[in-house]
């Protein structure tokens, strides 16, 4: 059976319940009632071992790493398994961000190969919760905003940490730091700081802008207003200097950024679809309940200034895409009005999901209507199409 033969296949995301998530945004997508007001974190499409998207396939749902694993062949197609391996090289996700996330940054390729071999070889559990290295895989990652979006990214310039640090009087010494050691003797310092100093240099931070913040005196594109945020969520965690530190972002549907190897960042608030390498590699820097490790974080930290990228879908022959510098995925974006159609790309197995509108995806052997958390698998080779009978909002993640 030729891939070109088979139709879209329905697909059912796993999903992640963690704290931060939201109650409403996924749920919807995926028809479920949420009576109880439980957080919904994230929504899964791909092979995970950790949590596998269901896939219909011959009459009943079945985890879709291990319909890859039987044949990956004709899953993934022979060009893909051969650079690959037998596995997607991405995993694809929706995430509703209600409460801040991690402060967090990913390994390089070669760095998550030798730390992934060294836990290997001391016999450690993969969900052991001091364990960091849980693949051999690096975790570029790509994130669209399909609602108003912030976060952190990257290190600020010089000139600007001057001015941020210079409104906090009791972070005057850090201004010496800057200029003595640079910026990535001033992160040390701070990851390195005793609790009693966190003290010392958070708890009257904590009394001037958690009064401001709920008094309403406090907007979003101030770093007090995350900094109030993280007080409440996690007192006095030493990632709040990072919420000075690093850039604050707003992007607007449909804008897009990209996290490489290094750079340290974290969501704030908002809806995304994201799609990444398939790894789950993640060193964490605070506001976070999960494993910190500081040496490894600095060891593997990008110490120096990012001015942000936002990225928009650019026109190509093949569609509407995100360019991002890694192989190992690229998001389509498949935005119609009533009555529009457009190809599916091809060549390489695909992921669709409807993020918003009603239409249909239409293929040699059959239609299927679309609504919005519509998810299908696209085998390699095949020809679909998605006509739109409303506006609509679609995102096609592939390689």
């Amino acid at each position: 059976m030729t891939g070109s033969k088979i139709p879209p296949i329905p697909i059912q995301p796993s999903i992640q319940h963690y704290a931060w998530g939201g109650k409403t945004l996924i749920p919807s997508l995926a028809g479920i009632q949420n009576d109880q007001g439980e957080p919904f974190a994230e929504w899964w499409i791909g092979d995970h071992p950790k949590s596998p998207a269901l896939a219909f396939w011959e009459d009943q749902w079945q985890p879709l790493n291990e319909l890859i694993g039987h044949d990956p062949n004709f899953w993934l197609g022979s060009s893909l398994q051969s650079q690959f391996g037998d596995h997607l090289p991405f995993l694809f996700k929706v995430l509703d961000v209600h409460d801040m996330l991690s402060i967090q940054i990913h390994p390089t390729k070669v760095n998550a190969e030798i730390g992934f071999a060294r836990e290997e070889k001391l016999n450690r559990p993969l969900d052991a919760y001091d364990r960091v290295f849980k693949d051999a895989n690096h975790k570029p990652e790509l994130m669209v905003a399909i609602s108003e979006f912030w976060l952190l990214h990257g290190f600020q310039n010089e000139k600007s940490l001057r001015m941020l640090i210079g409104n906090v009087p009791e972070w005057s010494d850090f201004l010496t730091i800057l200029r003595k050691r640079g910026l990535k003797g001033l992160y040390t310092h701070i990851m390195q700081l005793s609790d009693a100093k966190l003290f010392d240099y958070l708890s009257p931070l904590r009394d001037r802008v958690l009064p401001a913040f709920q008094r309403g005196e406090l907007t979003r594109f101030q770093p007090e207003y995350w900094a109030a945020k993280a007080f409440l969520q996690y007192g006095l965690d030493r990632g709040i200097f990072s919420i000075f530190l690093l850039n604050l972002v707003c992007l607007l549907p449909g804008e897009g950024i990209f996290q490489d190897a290094g750079i340290p960042h974290a969501y704030l608030e908002g809806q995304n679809v994201e799609i990444m390498a398939n790894s789950d590699n993640v060193f964490r820097g605070g506001l976070t309940s999960k494993y910190v490790d500081v040496d490894l974080l600095l060891e593997h930290v990008f110490a120096q200034p990012v001015e942000p990228e936002i990225l928009k879908a650019k026109k190509t022959a093949q569609g509407m895409i995100y360019e991002v510098p890694v192989p190992d995925f690229k998001l389509y974006e498949v935005r119609l009005s009533a009555g529009q159609e457009m190809n599916l790309p091809a060549g390489s197995p695909g992921e669709l999901i409807v993020i918003r509108g009603q239409g249909k995806i239409i293929s040699d052997r059959r239609n299927r209507a679309l609504r919005p958390g519509s998810v299908f698998y696209l085998v390699p080779e095949s020809s679909c199409s998605v006509h739109a009978d409303e506006s609509l909002l679609a995102y096609v993640g592939t390689c």
